[in-house]
């Protein structure tokens, strides 16, 4: 699976809450998302002979996420390959979904987002194809692509997306994109949940 390809699927997941409620310790306190706070993972995704799994960590007014990629179907650790990342983004949480039922409507700014290779042989694969046009890329190094070779589907850095999330029995949704609901405008917010799942694991 390409990366653009991959990023159409995740951006719509990427969302944090802008709350300007109380917050104490590690919990938003009364806030409307401290009901979805925590550490959120995807099972591990195959497509032919490679792999992917992301994780979401939501905590009152900030998000962030992983994507780790593997040479190998399992996600096996010794088969990293590299590593995308998101933080500093911000979300509003605007209330009841009036398209998806028990959905909460949310308008997400992306953070940056960036990438790195963990082994030596990625790195100099990324390097030799100049990847998202660069030839720098060294190991254990994270690069920001925002905007770059698709990795950012809104465009760039703090470019605003209108979402839905839900939490189905123990899954947590996010919307995703249509042909006439892309997320691009309050009027053309997502009004339908992806197929991907996030398990809380923390």
């Amino acid at each position: 699976m390409n990366m653009k390809t991959y990023a159409l699927l995740i951006i719509p997941f990427l969302f944090i809450t802008s709350c300007k409620k109380k917050q104490e310790g590690n919990n938003c306190v009364g806030a409307p998302e401290s009901a979805i706070e925590g550490v959120w993972q995807t099972q591990c995704l195959s497509s032919s002979s490679t792999s992917y799994q992301t994780s979401v960590t939501v905590l009152c007014s900030t998000l962030s996420w992983q994507t780790s990629f593997f040479s190998a179907t399992g996600c096996v650790e010794s088969s990293k390959t590299r590593i995308l990342t998101n933080s500093g983004g911000f979300f509003t949480t605007i209330g009841a979904s009036s398209s998806v039922s028990g959905a909460t409507e949310v308008d997400i700014s992306n953070g940056t987002i960036e990438l790195m290779p963990v082994t030596s042989a990625e790195a100099s694969a990324m390097n030799a194809s100049s990847y998202c046009g660069m030839s720098n890329w060294t190991v254990n190094v994270k690069q920001s692509v925002s905007g770059y070779c698709g990795l950012d589907f809104y465009g760039y850095h703090g470019a605003k997306s209108f979402s839905v999330y839900q939490v189905v029995s123990t899954l947590l949704y996010f919307g995703t994109s249509s042909a006439s609901f892309d997320g691009t405008s309050a009027a053309k917010r997502f009004n339908t949940l992806g197929s991907l799942g996030y398990v809380k694991s923390q």
